[in-house]
């Protein structure tokens, strides 16, 4: 599957988040699912707290395998979370949230 536009934006915003994110962050499952909770997408509204660590444990995963940030968005993205801009959005939360707490050795170096 090719990346598509709505996707290389999130990339983009991935790459903005990372670049002003700071590493106060606690590792911990419960913050991650504080964090993206508060934020106003009802993606994450409708996605249980399972799915959204899944999802963030695939991002680390992701990482720890070397992968670029873009194929750290490719990765979440053949998930099928991508179809509409409210999805996209979920995406770079996800993938954001998920360096800052749960692999916050990642926020400096994510390629």
């Amino acid at each position: 599957m090719k990346i598509n536009k709505k996707v290389a934006s999130s990339v983009l915003l991935v790459g903005v988040l990372l670049a002003v994110a700071t590493t106060e962050s606690s590792g911990t499952e419960v913050s991650y699912i504080n964090d993206l909770r508060s934020n106003d997408n009802t993606v994450i509204a409708s996605t249980s707290d399972a799915e959204l660590i899944k999802l963030g444990t695939l991002t680390c995963d992701s990482l720890n395998a070397d992968m670029t940030g873009d194929q750290v968005v490719q990765t979440i993205a053949n998930t099928g979370y991508y179809d509409t801009d409210e999805k996209i959005e979920f995406l770079g939360l996800v993938i954001t949230t998920a360096i800052e707490r749960l692999c916050p050795e990642y926020i400096e170096g994510v390629k």
